[in-house]
């Protein structure tokens, strides 16, 4: 039984669309989170303010710093949801070398390392992301980590999108 070309082309682009559609709502969400969480915080302060309680420095550091806690959490809740379906993927990778030849080419050889890798790197950069976050109080650190398997993925994606 043959399957028609088109009709695997039309559903890996299918496929890619749902993809960035869903890693694009994500997103939005965690950004309208944030609006909301900022929206909360100068009500708080608006409160404050009529109360006669001026905030200080201290006070605005700590506001900065709860919201890029929850940002990496979300982030890393996010990953430790996909991190299972990696797992899927890194078992069934060595399929990719069933068809004859095809241990010659070097496109296959970096799909498999790279869907390999997969989740190592969405679990190193959780263990790290929380270890700064909650131990060593680098937040800004600690977002930039937990964001390595998003350019990961857009690595892989722009990779083999050809």
């Amino acid at each position: 039984m043959q399957i028609n070309s088109t009709a695997i082309n039309f559903i890996s682009i299918l496929i890619k669309f749902i993809c960035i559609a869903v890693v694009v709502a994500i997103v939005i969400a965690m950004i309208k989170g944030v609006k909301e969480l900022r929206k909360s915080i100068s009500r708080n302060k608006q409160m404050d303010k009529e109360l006669g309680h001026i905030l200080n420095e201290v006070d605005k550091e700590k506001n900065g710093n709860i919201i890029i806690k929850i940002i990496t959490i979300i982030i890393n809740m996010i990953f430790c949801l996909i991190f299972p379906l990696s797992l899927l993927g890194a078992m069934v990778s060595p399929m990719a070398f069933d068809s004859p030849g095809s241990t010659e080419s070097i496109y296959t050889w970096m799909f498999f390392l790279s869907t390999l890798s997969l989740p190592a790197v969405i679990l190193i950069s959780v263990i790290i992301s929380f270890f700064l976050l909650f131990k060593s109080k680098l937040y800004n650190k600690a977002i930039i980590v937990s964001l390595a398997p998003i350019i990961y993925f857009a690595a892989m994606f722009l990779l083999f999108n050809t």
